[in-house]
């Protein structure tokens, strides 16, 4: 149970979803997979309410490993348009915690990448091992 409530997220608000520098290609062009979630096979994709977040670098999502991570930046109503995706704010782990709900293939895949555009945070080049 969470602490917080449950909200609606109205249509006109933002949410961010991080991108780490694996789903870099080589070209420098980003995978579409950067919104899938393999721990529930690409159903639900955690973001974080922007309402929540003062800005993209408060994102939740990418506190770990920082230096490695980018961001976008979505709207919700156009996530929405977007046949069989729903945006629902999911504050279990954190109050701006939400998921973008929906069985996601690649066309659906590619349609959230471009709703994105260029992440806010750019996505920092790989790091060589």
């Amino acid at each position: 149970m969470s602490k917080f409530p449950i909200e609606n997220i109205p249509d006109s608000d933002l949410v961010y979803r991080n991108a780490k520098d694996t789903f870099l290609n080589e070209d420098g062009s980003i995978n579409p997979r950067v919104f899938y979630d393999f721990k529930t096979k690409g159903v639900k994709t955690s973001i974080a309410w922007a309402k929540y977040c003062n800005n993209p670098e408060d994102s939740p999502l990418s506190q770990d490993e920082p230096e490695r991570y980018g961001v976008f930046k979505l709207n919700v109503g156009r996530i929405r348009e977007i046949e069989g995706q729903q945006v629902i704010h999911d504050p279990s782990k954190y109050q701006a915690h939400s998921l973008i709900d929906g069985k996601k293939d690649e066309e659906v895949l590619t349609a959230l990448l471009e709703i994105a555009g260029e992440p806010v945070i750019p996505i920092p080049p790989k790091i060589k091992s």
